[in-house]
């Protein structure tokens, strides 16, 4: 028999993190864990407001398919029981995390794929005056590459103070959504002269056709496209 868990828990934040859309000192998480024959699989998801989703929506959604999933749902049938988000996410994990515990092997020769190589990940530095970005980025000048979440209005300078507080790090930049179009033509020269590799969702998501046909000195990111 298969027995569905869910529960909510508080990540506190060391300090506030910002991003153009607002900011936040805590990550509500939803941990998620399946236990079927002595092995339990579990993994976590982080409902996402700009999508329209809460602690409380994401748990009604687990709710909808508690009774399938503890008769054995598989993960096949859960693509088509949840929409795309955060409640599958969870539950889609936890299953490849009790499968691979019950199989004694990696969710990758699970999945029939190749072993992933390691790869590096950015450290994201909040949004914030040029003065704290540029301390933030002193703290993480040892790490190989950073991600700056950045706004539109004095994202020139931010760069340059992280740029001056991390010389040896890697750096890309996230805007998420809130560039103008006409930013572009100003703002990525500039970023590339100081080493900036890429840009992710600079404009609206309803913008994308601002970049159709156009070369940019930075290539450019879609996230929340």
């Amino acid at each position: 028999m298969r027995k569905l868990r869910a529960r909510t828990q508080l990540w506190p934040m060391r300090g506030t993190f910002r991003i153009s859309r607002g900011a936040r000192t805590e990550t509500p998480t939803i941990v998620a864990e399946i236990e079927e024959a002595g092995e339990v699989g579990k993994a976590e998801c982080v409902p996402y407001p700009h999508y329209g989703e809460s602690n409380d929506s994401v748990m009604a959604e687990i709710e909808t398919v508690r009774s399938a999933f503890e008769s054995g749902m598989s993960r096949a049938d859960l693509q088509d029981a949840l929409p795309a988000g955060a409640a599958r996410n969870a539950l889609d994990c936890a299953l490849w995390d009790l499968e691979a515990k019950q199989s004694g092997k990696r969710a990758w020769e699970l999945a029939g794929i190749d072993q992933p190589p390691p790869v590096v990940s950015a450290m994201t530095l909040s949004l914030d005056t040029p003065e704290n970005m540029a301390e933030a980025a002193r703290a993480s000048a040892h790490l190989p590459l950073l991600k700056l979440k950045v706004t539109g209005e004095g994202d020139l300078e931010r760069v340059m103070a992280v740029r001056s507080g991390a010389p040896d790090s890697r750096l890309i930049v996230d805007a998420n959504e809130g560039w103008r179009p006409e930013m572009l033509d100003s703002l990525l020269p500039a970023l590339a002269e100081l080493g900036v590799e890429m840009v992710e969702q600079p404009l609206p998501a309803d913008s994308d056709d601002a970049l159709l046909g156009r070369e940019f000195a930075i290539p450019i990111c879609a996230d929340e496209s």
